[in-house]
């Protein structure tokens, strides 16, 4: 069993671009719902040539701005 640990970060285009840490794959997609697709396929093709029966555990770690948990107060 293979663990891969993916950072995924929002580009300046508004894309969404995923790379495993110690591997060489990389995806970028349009929206979050197309990234484990993707992933998936880039993995496949990554390992193909080794095992077939292969199993894989896939952390997606997501890097987000640095005000994004800003507390905002309420205007009531």
């Amino acid at each position: 069993m293979i663990q891969l640990k993916f950072i995924v970060e929002k580009c300046p285009d508004g894309k969404f671009r995923a790379s495993a840490i110690g591997q060489d794959i990389h995806v970028e997609v349009d929206s979050p719902d197309q990234l484990r697709d993707a992933i998936a396929e880039a993995v496949k093709e990554h390992f193909e040539d080794q095992h077939s029966n292969m199993e894989f555990i896939i952390d997606l770690v997501i890097k987000v701005p640095k005000n994004f948990f800003q507390y905002t107060p309420s205007l009531n």
